[in-house]
């Protein structure tokens, strides 16, 4: 499991470093982030490219979006 182990070292070191504190509420949204990234890490244009994509198909995200609270 030394693979498993290194993925959950990678995640622990970059929520760390990045972010500084990440609530309960709001783990879902950065883990995945962290897939996003790890699943483009050996081509850096494919998440610019996928992001570029994504934004010409929808409309932006508010901070009201963001922070409501599901029902």
């Amino acid at each position: 499991m030394p693979r498993a182990h290194r993925a959950i070292s990678n995640l622990k070191a970059w929520m760390h470093g990045t972010h500084r504190g990440v609530s309960d509420e709001h783990l879902p949204v950065y883990l995945d982030e962290y897939v996003f990234r790890h699943n483009r890490r050996d081509t850096p244009m494919a998440a610019f490219q996928t992001l570029l994509g994504l934004s010409a198909v929808h409309p932006p995200t508010t901070y009201r979006q963001i922070t409501r609270r599901a029902a």
